[in-house]
């Protein structure tokens, strides 16, 4: 599953992954609405506590909470110190030297210095099954000394001080037992710990850090999602993770919860077809596809509004500060089912088939039903064939499968910055099958320039192949969406979605 990965070639996105564990949780237990700490409910149970090997979107929140970086993102998609108070490139982007908070500690009270930090560095690399280990594999060697800590990076790159972000300093030693009491860096610790059952944390006293502004959170295992809003209204749990869309409007009218979603999205609904064989090998074929999708109209009934339209057809969203836009000659794919008729009518085309998933993911299905209703209108019939999950994926899944004639939607949960959107389009790491030399070539050279400007100017030669040759139809980004009690204060939502509660406090 993709979980927020710079370079991964595992696409599964995260959206997908955090909705299919929304229908997954059962046996609701109401927490006790009197005490101190604040609840959390999930809709599927915490599997293990990792994040090196982080193996399921449940996890995500708990990797700032229990574990430093030596950077981290903020609300802005920025990025802040962490452990590494400060950090600097030479002019090649091929060595990085971090600066350490000195006296630093895990919850143990042993040291969190350099050499604690190269022990986690050198397990990840080691670790086959990590999530990040991808991030970070083109460093060649790591150096120490008392307070700072050097990576010599076989490759250049320009955006590694946010590719360690995602590396959380565990405590490499304790990996063989790590579910029974990790000693943490971050500014909690483990209280308790029952593998998909429960989760309670409480302050960890030696955090260098900001001090927690809870006496402990309780994980929640929930039921469905009409239990679990209810559970909320009901102040039986403080915090819910991921709510429907369709509750997200009932939610922000009640004054006594609140409706938490990012300032900006990074997660993009779209659809793929399959660029090396036909139809989808045909340009018309996808042009004619992005023009006849009403994106407004999908947006507005399939999530509720509650996103952004992609006119300009790239993984890096219309609103990102990275996107060169209409002033780099981009061209807008405003709904046109006339323009639409007329490219699929010189290609030939007359039918396709929608390949989606079933039981799940309602707004798929919606989407469906809409598109087919837009393809009509532009003179092709689509035939709506749904399946369970594991056979929608493997429709289409890993890059390289052939699924010809198929329209198949998906969702993708990254980074912001185009080093991790785009490293998605390279080719050979997309389930659109798009291969593109000079795309690989613009990225590569644009992932080694560490002037922003000049790095943005690189990124928009990447972008206008992406909104010429549409090898995917992106139609919108959508905003995750939590709600919690209004006395929650401190919490807030990474354009990826993932719900921050490291800073969360409980007020009146």
């Amino acid at each position: 599953m993709n979980v927020n990965r710079l370079t991964s070639k595992k696409t599964m996105a995260t959206g997908v992954a955090i909705a299919l564990a929304f229908t997954l949780g059962v046996n609701f237990a109401p927490s006790q609405a009197a005490s101190k700490n604040l609840v959390y409910g999930s809709a599927a149970g915490i599997p293990q506590l990792n994040p090196i090997i982080l193996t399921s979107a449940t996890e995500m929140p708990l990797t700032t909470l229990l574990w430093a970086g030596l950077t981290s993102r903020n609300e802005n998609g920025g990025l802040d110190p962490d452990l590494a108070t400060r950090w600097n490139a030479n002019a090649s982007a091929t060595q990085w030297t971090f600066t350490l908070k000195q006296g630093a500690k895990f919850s143990d009270g042993s040291p969190l210095d350099s050499k604690a930090v190269k022990a986690a560095f050198d397990y990840t690399l080691k670790t086959p099954v990590s999530q990040w280990k991808i991030e970070i594999d083109m460093i060649d060697t790591i150096r120490t000394t008392t307070n700072t800590i050097t990576f010599i990076l076989k490759t250049p790159n320009a955006v590694f001080s946010e590719a360690v972000a995602d590396i959380r300093i565990i405590k490499a030693s304790e990996v063989d037992s790590f579910n029974k009491n990790p000693s943490t860096s971050g500014p909690y610790k483990v209280a308790k710990f029952t593998p998909n059952v429960s989760l309670n944390l409480v302050p960890n006293p030696n955090y260098f850090g900001t001090k927690a502004g809870l006496s402990g959170i309780d994980f929640t295992k929930l039921g469905d999602s009409t239990a679990a809003v209810n559970a909320l209204r009901a102040g039986s749990i403080d915090f819910l993770d991921h709510l429907t869309f369709a509750d997200a409007a009932s939610v922000k009218s009640n004054s006594a919860l609140q409706l938490l979603r990012a300032k900006t999205s990074s997660q993009t609904v779209v659809l793929h077809m399959d660029n090396q064989n036909a139809p989808g090998n045909n340009i018309k074929v996808r042009q004619a596809m992005a023009y006849a999708v009403n994106r407004q109209s999908l947006l507005d009934n399939a999530y509720f509004g509650q996103g952004t339209v992609s006119a300009y057809n790239t993984v890096v969203a219309d609103a990102s500060p990275w996107q060169c836009s209409a002033k780099a000659g981009l061209t807008k794919y405003s709904y046109d089912p006339a323009k639409a008729k007329k490219l699929f009518a010189e290609a030939g085309i007359t039918k396709l088939t929608w390949w989606g998933v079933s039981g799940i993911l309602p707004e798929f299905t919606t989407m469906a039903e809409l598109i087919q209703a837009d393809l009509k209108k532009a003179g092709v019939d689509l035939t709506i064939k749904n399946s369970e999950v594991g056979a929608w994926v493997a429709g289409f899944y890993p890059p390289g499968t052939k699924y010809p004639g198929l329209v198949v939607p998906n969702i993708f949960s990254l980074q912001p910055d185009p080093a991790y959107s785009m490293y998605y389009m390279k080719s050979g790491g997309n389930e659109s099958n798009w291969n593109n030399s000079q795309y690989d070539t613009l990225f590569d050279k644009a992932i080694t320039i560490l002037k922003p400007a000049a790095r943005k100017a690189a990124w928009c030669e990447g972008l206008k192949l992406e909104n010429s040759q549409t090898p995917i139809v992106a139609m919108f980004n959508i905003f995750t969406v939590h709600a919690a009690s209004s006395s929650v204060k401190g919490i807030w939502v990474a354009p990826n979605g993932m719900a921050h509660l490291e800073g969360a406090s409980l007020g009146n």
